[in-house]
């Protein structure tokens, strides 16, 4: 009998997931994928023997592997254990132009259908598929498919789960402080994920780790805001070291009550980008595609926005490597004034701006 083609499930039903994951090969994707790792981890650990988890679970690279690949490891037995988990993450095989021969697909899907009970096979990726793809088609059929994206402030989902990463850390946020949160960085109508969000959340904790919660005040004073574009009008000025321009941005910034904190960050940000390119490329003589590639991979800047990273290399011939450690150490010397109360913010922030441009 013909199975009914359903809709895809959403952030609502991930509670599902730890089920399905035993039932049927799973397809889970979009912006906050991130929120997966937490299921995931959690079926690792209450399910794997820990002496031998490393042989029983795979971590492919879908943009490298191909079909042959994944069935390889489809037919490999568990080692000593119940079951094998196979994670595929970011696969091609979900893409509108996809090279792949139709008939591979055809053979991945029969696999899938006919996988044994031992296996549990997950595929992961942060881009959204073709909705029209095939092996999409067979999650969506399968009710199989989970996306990972869409939440609204009128739903409480994403609030409860950063409430529950903070206590994770041993970090205190009500729901009042979780929506200001979310919206003061900017989840609710930009393109911020809950990766990024976690990072905020775990800068945010260690900056108020004596007293081990945060109010709306604290938020705005620690945590990065991902609207206001003015920060990449100071950061351009600075890398042209543009004293009076960079100056002039500062104030806008200040008088939009973005704190010093704040714009220090995308500094640091800026110029650790400089140093890695300078270092990387001096020391293992990569091009700039080879280093962008490295840079984009490290949490600290991964998910800096590809025109900041395209300025910040363009401008690695106005700063000598020497000047750009320098930059970097007064900034930390800097924060660390401020938090301890010897460096007043406004003042300390238009020295560290002279220090750049001069």
């Amino acid at each position: 009998m013909q199975k009914t083609k359903n809709y895809v499930k959403t952030y609502k039903n991930i509670d599902e997931i730890s089920k399905d994951i035993f039932k049927q090969a799973l397809y889970l994707y979009g912006k906050d994928i991130f929120i997966a790792n937490d299921i995931i981890d959690d079926v690792i650990n209450k399910n794997f023997n820990v002496s031998v988890k490393e042989l029983n679970i795979k971590v492919i690279d879908g943009r490298k592997a191909k079909i042959e690949d994944i069935a390889d490891e489809m037919n490999a037995l568990p080692v000593f254990d119940k079951y094998k988990l196979i994670i595929v993450k970011n696969s091609v095989l979900f893409e509108k132009n996809s090279k792949t021969d139709a008939s591979k697909v055809k053979e991945l899907i029969k696999l899938l259908d006919e996988k044994p009970d031992y296996l549990l096979i997950v595929f992961i990726s942060y881009d959204m598929p073709f909705y029209y793809n095939g092996l999409f088609e067979y999650f969506k059929e399968n009710n199989a498919a989970y996306e990972f994206d869409g939440c609204d402030i009128k739903d409480d989902f994403m609030k409860k789960w950063l409430i529950r990463k903070a206590s994770d850390i041993d970090f205190k946020l009500d729901l009042q402080s979780a929506n200001f949160f979310l919206s003061y960085v900017g989840y609710y109508d930009k393109d911020v994920n809950a990766e990024i969000l976690y990072n905020e959340l775990n800068k945010l904790s260690c900056y108020c780790a004596d007293k081990k919660t945060a109010d709306t005040q604290d938020i705005k004073k620690i945590c990065t805001s991902y609207m206001p574009e003015s920060i990449d009008v100071l950061i351009n000025e600075l890398n042209n070291k543009n004293l009076s321009k960079a100056s002039v941005a500062y104030e806008q910034l200040i008088n939009s009550n973005t704190y010093p904190t704040v714009i220090l960050s995308s500094i640091v940000s800026n110029f650790n980008i400089m140093l890695l390119y300078k270092q990387y490329s001096k020391a293992e003589k990569l091009n700039a595609w080879d280093v962008l590639a490295r840079i984009k991979k490290m949490n600290s800047i991964k998910y800096t926005r590809h025109e900041n990273v395209d300025n910040a290399l363009k401008s690695c011939g106005n700063f000598s490597e020497k000047k750009i450690k320098s930059i970097i150490y007064t900034c930390a010397k800097y924060d660390n004034g401020v938090k301890s109360g010897i460096i007043d913010a406004r003042t300390g922030f238009e020295r560290i701006l002279y220090f750049i441009c001069t």
